[in-house]
């Protein structure tokens, strides 16, 4: 069963649209979301959490169980609109998603499949 399954955050890119128009000093961090926006894809089941990035530059796909999982944080952002998301893995990598909507639903989810 899919809990989740999205792109980039629609809120963080129509902020990142409307200061990228208002100054010149946005427009790098208007890039930065229009790709997340564009070439990730983040899925959360009931077995599995998998992070896919498909840009024209870097190929990346992260997947892992949850036995496989020590903790789970977020932080909101834009008085909570979207929010950045780090798993900690058991054997001590992390995982770091930005501008991710409904993180802290997805936190709890992951933090209730946690062994």
């Amino acid at each position: 069963m899919t809990f989740y399954e999205g792109t980039g955050s629609n809120a963080e890119t129509l902020v990142s649209l409307a200061l990228g128009a208002a100054t010149l000093v946005y427009i790098p961090l208007t890039i930065a979301s229009l790709g997340r926006r564009a070439w990730t894809r983040l899925r959360v089941t009931d077995r599995r959490f998998v992070y896919e990035l498909s840009s024209p530059i870097r190929q990346q796909r992260v997947e892992f169980t949850w036995p496989e999982v020590a903790s789970v944080d977020t932080v909101p952002r834009c008085f909570g609109a979207w929010g950045d998301m780090v798993v900690r893995l058991k054997n001590g990598d992390l995982h770091q998603i930005v501008g991710i909507d409904r993180h802290e639903e997805i936190r709890d989810y992951i933090r209730g499949r946690l062994v």
